[in-house]
């Protein structure tokens, strides 16, 4: 897929906003950003510290 760097800016602010991750155009992508895993990991980089998974 070749998309240039505003599309794919637009593609992620999507796949965020979505309100029923997996239904839309990127279907996995959308259900990646919206785990708790990616949300812990994403607080725990801004922390500074290590990522608590619950393994969920």
């Amino acid at each position: 897929m070749d998309v240039s760097l505003p599309e794919a800016f637009e593609i992620t602010r999507r796949a965020v906003r979505a309100k029923h991750p997996g239904k839309g155009e990127f279907p996995i992508y959308e259900c990646m950003l919206a785990s708790d895993g990616f949300l812990e990991r994403t607080r725990a980089f801004v922390e500074k510290q290590d990522p608590d998974f619950k393994g969920r």
